[in-house]
């Protein structure tokens, strides 16, 4: 049996203990992308906030993306942190 997995092994890259980078999963990871997004809008001062739902938009439309292919989240201790 053969277990497939979607995490990813990137070459030099900073160890950080919990750190797993993996593919795009689909439609529930939009929402934590949204967090990720407002969160470092926050930290920067910046009012705008972003959507699960304008996210998912933006790159479900864009015709030059393969979002299993081409979008690559890292997630720390199961939380996704960036992308």
């Amino acid at each position: 049996m053969t277990m497939i997995t979607d995490s990813l092994e990137l070459p030099d890259t900073t160890t950080i203990p919990g750190l797993v980078y993996r593919r795009f999963r689909g439609e529930a990871d939009y929402a934590a992308m949204s967090e990720v997004v407002n969160a470092s809008n926050a930290a920067d001062q910046i009012e705008e906030t972003e959507s699960a739902d304008t996210i998912a938009n933006y790159l479900e439309n864009d015709a030059n993306c393969d979002l299993r292919h081409d979008l690559i989240l890292a997630d720390v201790n199961g939380r996704t942190a960036g992308f």
